[in-house]
């Protein structure tokens, strides 16, 4: 038997590809004899870039940058020459905070725009910016704000734009720049810019705001919305995906005219990801926590659909429990987690994962011999 082992990261617990490696001992010790190929995947979101680099030939590129609370960091991104490849999460992301610094109307996306501003100095023509584990709602205007655009107050002074500014910028001015790269933003999420769907109300709390924090950064990115339309005629509102990472997307789809693009379905063209499960017999996917999120623009649904388009066998992996009652239009033969794996005891679930997806491999492969 062909077997494809095709999992996202355990976010806070494990890498794809050692997940991948994982499950792969673990069937080989009891069935050495089924074929595996190991591809690993991500959706756009933090870890992506640990797979570009894997499957693409890639320099790392370092340099001084900040944290999302303005703090020194040193950073990096990864460039073939012509494209420069950026992960929010490595300057701007939720990594860098304590529980106790998690401040969602005061940290910002300027160390990610330095990032992007340095790729830009060296002449890249394309810029994949990878986004995922944010904790800023700054409308991507501290990205711009590193690349020479100036955000003013109603006083016509100059705001370092944050969460809390949002509501008081009155204008957005640009650089004299003629040409700017092209630019991708990879993405799992779908939400709007703004609204009871959008990137303060479904993603602000677990960044640290409170209600009154929402209800602030709602009302400031709808204004901003207004502000780019007003300033390039882009109705940024109502752009899918423009909800994502604080809402980054609006802003540079606007002014750098940056195209929002599936992060899952980047990858899977770079690598050629569906010829591989048309060529194979079953495939094994999974993330940390399947839930009802995993359906949409996450690699479980979107490997899972793969799956029932070419007639392979799927199997799930989950960190966390999981509610079968979820996944049952999946077709799943068979769905395992590391939580059950340890009796219910997360943080063991979480510190050792990789040994309970080796027997979780062994559990397959016994499952395999048996359904022969």
């Amino acid at each position: 038997m062909r077997i494809l082992i095709a999992p996202d990261k355990f976010k806070g617990s494990a890498k794809a590809s050692d997940i991948a490696k994982a499950l792969s001992t673990g069937i080989k010790k009891v069935a050495s004899h089924h074929e595996i190929v190991i591809h690993p995947l991500a959706d756009g979101g933090d870890g992506t870039l640990d797979i570009l680099n894997d499957i693409l030939d890639l320099s790392t590129i370092e340099l001084q940058s900040i944290d999302p609370l303005g703090r020194p960091l040193s950073a990096y991104y990864l460039s073939n020459g012509k494209t420069a490849y950026i992960e929010l999460a490595i300057a701007s992301g939720i990594v860098h905070l304590t529980d106790d610094e998690k401040d969602v109307m005061s940290t910002t996306t300027l160390g990610t725009g330095k990032l992007l501003a340095d790729a830009i100095a060296k002449n890249h023509k394309e810029i994949i910016l990878c986004l995922g584990g944010s904790c800023t709602t700054d409308a991507g205007l501290g990205i711009l704000h590193e690349l020479g655009f100036q955000c003013y107050d109603r006083h016509g002074e100059i705001v370092i734009p944050c969460g809390k500014q949002l509501i008081n910028i009155q204008s957005i001015v640009a650089p004299h720049r003629s040409h700017w790269p092209s630019i991708k933003i990879l993405s799992d999420v779908e939400n709007p810019m703004h609204g009871s769907n959008g990137a303060a109300v479904i993603f602000g709390p677990q960044k640290g705001a409170s209600q009154a924090d929402v209800l602030l950064l709602d009302q400031g990115l709808a204004h901003i919305a207004k502000v780019i339309l007003e300033a390039t005629g882009v109705d940024v509102a109502k752009l899918q995906g423009g909800g994502a990472a604080g809402a980054i997307a609006t802003s540079l789809h606007a002014y750098l005219n940056a195209d929002i693009r599936s992060g899952f379905d980047y990858l899977s063209e770079c690598t050629d990801f569906e010829k591989k499960v048309e060529n194979t017999d079953l495939v094994i996917t999974g993330e940390g926590k399947l839930d009802s999120s995993s359906r949409s623009g996450k690699v479980p649904g979107k490997v899972a659909a793969l799956a029932r388009r070419h007639h392979c066998k799927l199997v799930l992996v989950s960190g966390a429990k999981i509610d079968h009652s979820l996944f049952t239009d999946w077709k799943f033969v068979q769905c395992y987690s590391v939580e059950e794996e340890t009796n219910g005891d997360i943080s063991l679930a979480m510190s050792t994962p990789l040994l309970y997806l080796e027997r979780i491999g062994k559990e397959i492969a016994n499952y395999l011999t048996e359904t022969a």
